[in-house]
C-alpha cells in the first residue's frame, strides 16, 4: 500500500473513488500517506471547496451564504455551502461522514452555542478551519480557545469576510500535496 507510480493513487483506490471522498476523508488519507494529499488535477486541486454555515437566523444565514458565494465566484473557486440551523444538524451530518474545508459559526444560538460547538468539534479531533461570525464582541476571547481562523462581527460584508476566506484558501493551498498527471 501507499503511493504508487506518478498518476496512480493507492493500489486499492481509483481516481473516481478518491474524487468522491469528502474533505475530512481526504485529510485523513493525507495523514496516512505521510502528509501527502493526493489530488487529481494538482496543487490544492480543482475540487469543490466545502463550507458549512451554522446560523439560526434565516436572514443572517442567507447573508452569510450570499457573501461567501460571491467571494468564491469572484475568485474562481467552486464551492458548496451547506446550511445548518442547529448544532444537532451539523453534528448529525458530521457523524454521517460530512466534512468541510471551512465552518462558519454564529455564537449566539439556542441550545449549544457556537463556542461549545467548536469545542465539541475540536475535542473529536476536527481540525477544520473555523470562523466565528457574530454580533457579540464580548465572546471573542472565549472563542479563540478553539483556534478559529478569525472572529468577525455582523453585519457581514465582503470587505470583512473576503480577506478571511482568502487566508483559508491560502492555508489549503499550502497543504503538502502530490500532483498527479491526468
Amino acid at each position: 500500500e501507499g503511493i504508487g507510480r506518478q498518476g496512480e493513487i493507492f493500489d486499492h483506490m481509483t481516481e473516481s473513488q478518491f474524487g468522491s471522498l469528502g474533505a475530512y476523508q481526504k485529510k485523513r488519507l493525507a495523514s496516512s500517506a505521510g502528509g501527502l494529499l493526493l489530488l487529481p488535477g494538482g496543487g490544492g486541486g480543482p475540487g469543490v471547496y466545502l463550507i458549512a454555515l451554522w446560523e439560526d437566523v434565516g436572514r443572517d444565514r442567507g447573508e452569510m451564504a450570499a457573501v461567501t458565494a460571491a467571494f468564491m465566484k469572484e475568485n474562481g473557486v467552486p464551492c458548496e455551502i451547506q446550511r445548518f440551523r442547529a448544532s444537532e444538524e451539523l453534528l448529525d451530518a458530521k457523524r454521517r461522514g460530512g466534512a468541510w474545508d471551512l465552518i462558519l459559526l454564529d455564537i449566539m444560538m439556542d441550545g449549544q452555542d457556537g463556542i461549545e460547538l467548536a469545542d465539541t468539534l475540536r475535542a473529536h479531533g476536527d481540525e477544520t478551519d473555523l470562523v466565528f461570525i457574530t454580533s457579540s464582541p464580548e465572546y471573542a476571547l472565549a472563542g479563540y480557545q478553539s483556534y478559529p481562523v478569525s472572529y468577525l462581527l455582523k453585519p457581514l460584508t465582503l470587505d470583512k469576510l473576503g480577506p478571511v476566506l482568502a487566508r483559508c484558501l491560502e492555508r489549503r493551498r499550502q497543504l503538502p500535496c502530490l500532483v498527479l498527471d491526468a
